[in-house]
């Protein structure tokens, strides 16, 4: 009954690490779409990884001591219960105890693995919204140049552009005028 109960625990521990572990991935993936809609999403994004790196770390230095008494988290359990099962590699299980801080490191790894690529792909993001934004302001700015704001004197003429007055002069309405480069 004990050891049913172990079990039972040591299960539900194992899907919670699970969940969470999923749970941050899917976090992780929507802060990468939201930074690239725009900047200030992409910085509130990476804030947001770092502390949830922050907060997985500190999870991961609490759990081990946690599951020491209710059981291992993710990967460690099939490799603890097949040495359990053969008492020769239960013994090596025992005697080394870096199998388990190795199972551990190689998830770091493979998690600040996905890290760096998601914080690549928000900088890809965050290039290719910057040269869309740059396209969108040369397309105002060409629109602004044609554009006139407020009516023009009829012996003036002048085009209003980004709040500067810039004179035009139509030297076609006066003839026999040679007209100098300046």
């Amino acid at each position: 009954m004990l050891e049913e109960q172990a079990s039972n625990l040591s299960n539900s521990y194992q899907e919670s690490c699970t969940v969470r572990y999923n749970n941050l991935h899917r976090e992780a993936l929507k802060y990468v779409d939201e930074g690239a809609k725009d900047e200030e999403r992409y910085k509130v994004a990476m804030d947001a990884l770092r502390e949830a790196a922050n907060k997985v770390a500190i999870a991961k230095k609490t759990d081990m001591g946690v599951s020491r008494f209710s059981g291992p988290c993710r990967g460690e359990s099939a490799t603890q219960e097949s040495h359990v099962n053969n008492p020769f590699e239960a013994h090596q299980l025992s005697v080394d105890p870096s199998t388990a801080v190795d199972e551990k490191e190689k998830i770091i790894q493979k998690l600040a693995r996905k890290l760096e690529r998601a914080r690549r792909k928000c900088e890809l993001y965050q290039a290719n919204l910057m040269t869309i934004l740059k396209d969108i302001e040369q397309q105002k700015l060409q629109l602004t140049e044609y554009e006139i704001s407020g009516p023009i004197p009829d012996d003036l003429d002048a085009l209003v552009w980004d709040k500067d007055i810039v004179f035009i002069n139509f030297w076609d309405d006066i003839p026999d005028l040679d007209i100098i480069d300046l």
